[in-house]
């Protein structure tokens, strides 16, 4: 697709297969207002003096909603040439993706994901990994300015040598980071990941110089379908990206799940969404499973068992398309457990010492099944 000085909109679209000399082997565009949502632009190549395999963009304003760009590459045959093998900017180019992702791109030189020169780059809950190329292989930035919000830069490599910078490669630009980001893993030190780049305070720094989380236990590898009309890079549970930003306001993720599903919203494209009901069940088994020496146990048990009913009752109806009624249900099992069941147990967790009234009369009882009652009431609540 060729775009020069106009505006193109691609909506639930796929751009695929194609091959271009030199700009943009999936789109070029000159002068130009482009507008992808929820599309794919994968598996193009701009060849020979190659720029931009998935996206050139020269003079222009472009903007990915939901998106990914995926399986591209920028490569030459006359040197210099292979920049930016998923996306390409320059000469004052502006680049915005929202909730998007970049993914197994490659380029003969610089930028296996992004390569941005002289332009204004910006990444919203966006995903920027397994992509290769010599220098910079996730993004390569030459005196532009990259802004970087709740995303996730991760697992791109260079195809050269180990210290040639795998995520970021900063060349005279500014790079506004500091915005609830996770960079890296323990593959690789800050020196390998980064060269004038530094992760800010409310990111997360996963590299051996950091946290040091390994790849496998940031993000699934495998670009898939996980929902949604674009694929992406799913989260793993227990990823340190989960809930990273506790200020977020709320919304979507690229597959148009809500945000966010748990504290606070995931970095990158993708949000973890919990099964908030087996959560709360296995509290309650856990809760039940609780050795008691004294007391009136079998009414705690009685009382657990009433809300597990309800619980399994409001599954069925959400299953059957019955959701006002499901969530009612929901609701009825967090206020049987909070009114009924919380008074009864909860003196050691107030005052240190049982009350005359509590059905487990020993602190030791009462902290086996206080903490995950509390714990089911709080998911109980996020299904309401």
């Amino acid at each position: 697709i060729y775009a020069s000085t106009g505006t193109l909109t691609l909506n639930n679209s796929t751009v695929s297969g194609n091959i271009a000399v030199c700009l943009g082997g999936g789109i070029e565009a000159s002068n130009s207002t482009v507008t992808l949502n929820n599309s794919t632009i994968s598996d193009n190549i701009a060849s020979e003096y190659g720029f931009g395999g998935g996206i050139y963009a020269d003079s222009s304003t472009v903007t990915l909603n939901s998106s990914t760009v995926s399986g591209n590459s920028s490569w030459y045959l006359i040197d210099p040439a292979g920049f930016g093998g998923g996306i390409f900017a320059s000469g004052g180019a502006t680049i915005t993706l929202n909730n998007s992702t970049v993914s197994r791109n490659n380029s003969a030189n610089d930028g296996g994901g992004i390569y941005a020169e002289e332009a204004t780059v910006t990444l919203i809950n966006s995903t920027v990994s397994g992509n290769f190329a010599p220098h910079g292989g996730g993004i390569y930035a030459d005196s532009s300015t990259v802004t970087l919000d709740s995303s996730l830069l991760s697992g791109n490599n260079n195809m050269v040598a180990p210290d040639e910078r795998n995520e970021i490669y900063n060349d005279s630009s500014t790079i506004n980071a500091d915005s609830f980001n996770l960079f890296g893993h323990s593959g690789e030190s800050n020196a390998v990941a980064f060269v004038g780049f530094t992760p800010g305070g409310s990111d997360i720094d996963a590299t051996s110089d950091g946290i040091n989380a390994p790849l496998a236990s940031i993000l699934d590898t495998t670009l898939a379908d996980n929902g949604g009309s674009t694929s992406t890079h799913a989260l793993v549970a227990g990823s340190p990206a989960v809930d990273l930003n506790t200020e977020c306001s709320s919304g979507t993720d690229q597959r148009g799940y809500p945000r966010p599903s748990g504290a606070g919203c995931d970095a990158g494209a993708f949000e973890l969404t919990q099964n908030y009901h087996n959560v709360a069940v296995q509290a309650l088994e856990e809760a039940l499973a609780a050795p008691q020496t004294c007391g009136k146990y079998r009414k705690v048990q009685k009382t657990i068992r009433r809300a597990l009913q309800l619980m399994r009752t409001a599954q069925k109806n959400i299953a059957a398309g019955r959701e006002k009624k499901g969530r009612k249900k929901y609701d009825r099992a967090r206020k049987k457990l909070l009114k009924k069941l919380i008074p009864r147990i909860d003196g050691c967790a107030v005052s240190g010492t049982p009350d005359r009234n509590d059905w487990i009369c020993d602190c030791d009882g009462q902290n086996a099944v206080y903490p995950p009652v509390m714990k089911a009431i709080n998911y109980l609540k996020k299904l309401m």
